[in-house]
């Protein structure tokens, strides 16, 4: 039964939400520092897992926190499961996936700090006040990301901050790690898992929020792309602790879905963000890349859901172009910078591989750094990225 405290809306199809502005302007200084925080968190099914994180949430945080609950259309309505009190739960009638769901939320907030979660997690008391008090002290950095760890014992690590290679593929760094060494320093971030993140609202605003064409997968890291084009930065905070189950919202779709949103959508994150000559020089490794991952997906049986990702991604290629014109004309760094921002990052890859005991190191990156070897493969994690 749903609690009456807490407040359940229904939203209105066609559409369900306005676009969020696409103009571009200077960034703008916000007196954010005593101001409540509001977290989104878009859910599709998975009781249990809610329930789980919003009890997560009900210690030791020390700051107001605004829970937006938004279910993405789930076939049994997520606010009858569960007793809600004080959280703002809006149901929307169609399953759209995250990016739309969390765009909704933004929608029904004006708060200036921002914090996304995944419906699959729990974090430490006190991590999400930790999140924004580090970019409150950095005022720098725009967006951070928590140390995401395995919910699982002995809890390794899942992501210390994703990263992408100039081929075009992303990971997340430090996945199966054990949570030491360089794990436990702060850092400056290619980009923010959704998982649990922070962002001033003023980022997500400028860039137009999650690109609801992504459904899920890699949207974040798009997203966390267009703000670095646009000059913003993102920070690691190993202080605030997350613990993530891992694809438990899309369990239940299966591999072959996943698979195929994966797919399609590495390749539009490439075709959006990447500056032209930046696209003309790395082509040589995204080719290699995506001949690999058609390999990889060949091995485990996934070859027809890969093929079909290929296909989305070049069917809606004209979509993804128009967008591209309008990230590249706001754009506020160089190709240069560009290049180097994410030479960075594949060099934090291939660190966190060299890391990996034999056995657990990626065929498929073993393969493309012999073949584009960096010379600074050896680098810690702790590094900073280039401005």
């Amino acid at each position: 039964m749903r609690n009456d405290s807490s407040r359940t809306v229904t939203a209105i199809e066609e559409p369900c939400v306005a676009p969020i502005s696409q103009d571009t302007h200077e960034k703008s200084e916000h007196p954010g520092s005593t101001g409540s925080i509001s977290v989104i968190i878009p859910v599709f099914g998975n009781g249990l897992h809610i329930a789980r994180c919003l009890e997560s949430l009900q210690f030791g945080n020390g700051r107001n926190l605004q829970i937006l609950l938004v279910d993405d259309g789930s076939p049994q309505p997520v606010a009858d499961q569960l007793d809600l009190p004080g959280v703002r739960c809006y149901r929307l009638e169609k399953n759209h996936g995250p990016s739309h769901a969390i765009n909704h939320g933004l929608e029904q907030t004006a708060d200036y700090w921002i914090v996304v979660l995944n419906s699959d997690v729990q974090v430490r008391p006190g991590s999400l006040t930790r999140l924004i008090e580090a970019l409150e002290e950095r005022p720098e950095y725009d967006f951070a990301v928590a140390k995401l760890l395995q919910d699982k014992e002995p809890f390794a690590v899942d992501s210390i901050g994703d990263g992408l290679l100039l081929g075009g593929g992303g990971y997340r760094i430090g996945h199966g790690e054990e949570d030491k060494g360089g794990g436990n320093v702060p850092r400056p971030i290619l980009s923010a898992a959704g998982t649990a993140s922070a962002y001033r609202r003023t980022v997500l605003e400028e860039v137009g929020g999650f690109d609801e064409d992504f459904f899920g997968f890699m949207e974040d890291l798009d997203l966390s792309l267009r703000a670095r084009l646009r000059g913003y930065r993102g920070l690691y905070v190993p202080s605030a602790v997350v613990y993530h189950q891992g694809s438990a919202t899309f369990e239940a779709r299966g591999k072959k879905e996943i698979f195929r949103l994966i797919t399609r959508n590495q390749i539009w994150v490439v075709a959006k963000n990447y500056p032209a000559t930046v696209l003309l020089r790395a082509l040589p490794r995204i080719i290699v890349f995506q001949v690999l991952w058609m390999g990889l997906m060949l091995s485990r049986g996934l070859l027809k859901a890969c093929l079909r990702g290929f296909w989305e991604a070049f069917r809606g290629m004209p979509r993804m172009l128009r967008k591209r014109r309008h990230i590249q004309r706001s754009r506020s760094i160089t190709p240069q910078e560009f290049w180097q921002m994410i030479e960075h990052s594949e060099q934090e890859i291939a660190a966190w591989q060299q890391r990996l005991e034999p056995a657990e190191r990626s065929l498929l990156l073993r393969i493309y750094f012999g073949l584009f070897r960096s010379s600074t493969t050896n680098q810690q994690t702790a590094s900073p990225v280039l401005d």
